[in-house]
């Protein structure tokens, strides 16, 4: 049902993380209109497991494919910037490495 519904788990490998599309009851119940569940953070992620990506360089995250072009984007500049819902609390990442 969960694949269904959220899309298949895709792995963003630039940012050590597979994401699949947010279901709208879920979606529903963080009080979020889309976003990008992370449902795995390897070693090093700057996200966790069960974060909701809400933006990602300035742009609403929707689509797996749409975060993989910002990520190798993110990637080559050495920079994250994103909106992230976790534990209740939207709020900004932005890290350089």
């Amino acid at each position: 049902w969960a694949a269904r519904v959220s899309g298949p788990v895709v792995p963003i490998e630039e940012l050590a993380i597979e994401v699949r599309g947010i279901a709208p009851d879920v979606a529903e119940q963080l009080g979020v209109s889309a976003g990008l569940q992370v449902v795995s953070a390897g070693r090093g992620a700057f996200f966790r497991t069960g974060d909701v990506i809400l933006e990602f360089s300035g742009r609403p995250t929707q689509r797996p494919a749409e975060l993989q072009a910002l990520a190798s984007e993110a990637a080559r500049r050495r920079s994250l910037d994103a909106v992230v819902y976790r534990g209740g609390t939207a709020f900004r990442i932005a890290r350089r490495w």
